[in-house]
């Protein structure tokens, strides 16, 4: 993969003026002609809403920093519960209220390693985690020179919802990874994913979510849809579909966060 043309814009000005110079900016870098385009975007709304109208075909991945968000506050309300919690996330997201176990990462590897490590006497893992389908081999410690051509090198990265399961035992040697299955089964943690989707109907959301538990044969899949108003992740409210392995579905209307939080906790802990 090659970076080419690099550009950049800031503005302050209202959302129809930045979303003229995203597609102006985009479309002289070639975005209009890219087989694929991915978006890296933080929650806003707006921003998801610009990207969604001129480039209707584009890949959009939420930054750690606000998918962290949402699992913190779960967090914070099993503590409260009383639960033993270990929290594992972004080294950059925001930081629980409370003393919980709290383990930073920087990369989906860490992550992955991390769960590991924790996973053999837990109970329940929520994995909220939006981690990124890619990672870039030749990372620099040292700023980049503009003016030159950039050269990346992308790989898959793990599954890690679909391999919390069947735990993956990985050994890494110089650039390339070379993978050997590990028989373990962490048949009884209860797991808990989350899909998020944009702009989709009910019905959409509700069959997406089903297939990404199937796929992971996880116990709970909690589905949103952060292009409607008022969810998502720069507001305070948010509307979920919780989603069993029996396909039973159970609808938490808009609410406060935290109350979300709690009742998505009072489902894990009838079943």
């Amino acid at each position: 993969m090659r970076a080419k043309n690099k550009r950049y814009f800031c503005d302050i000005d209202q959302a129809e003026q930045f979303g003229k110079l995203l597609w102006a900016t985009a479309c002289a870098a070639g975005a209009d002609r890219a087989r694929i385009l991915v978006f890296i975007c933080d929650g806003a709304v707006w921003i998801w809403n610009l990207i969604a109208y001129y480039f209707p075909n584009a890949i959009q991945i939420l930054d750690w920093y606000h998918a962290a968000d949402r699992l913190k506050r779960i967090a914070e309300e099993a503590f409260l519960r009383g639960a033993d919690v270990t929290l594992v996330r972004g080294a950059n997201a925001i930081e629980p209220k409370f003393p919980i176990r709290d383990i930073k990462v920087s990369s989906a590897e860490e992550l992955f390693n991390e769960i590991k490590k924790n996973i053999k006497d837990k109970d329940i893992m929520i994995h909220a985690a939006a981690v990124s389908d890619f990672e870039v081999n030749n990372k620099r410690d040292e700023k980049i020179k503009s003016g030159q051509e950039l050269h990346l090198e992308l790989t898959p990265t793990t599954k890690i919802l679909e391999n919390i399961k069947i735990l993956e035992k990985q050994s890494f040697s110089g650039r390339r990874k070379s993978k050997t299955f590990s028989s373990e089964i962490k048949k009884n943690i209860f797991l808990v994913g989350f899909k998020a989707e944009y702009n989709v109907s009910e019905k959409v959301l509700v069959e997406r979510a089903y297939n990404l538990l199937k796929d992971a044969n996880a116990d709970l899949m909690i589905a949103n849809d952060v292009g409607k108003k008022g969810r998502g992740f720069d507001v305070e409210t948010n509307e979920v579909f919780i989603v069993d392995k029996n396909r039973k579905v159970k609808h938490l209307d808009l609410a406060d966060k935290k109350i979300i939080a709690s009742k998505v906790l009072d489902e894990i802990k009838i079943r």
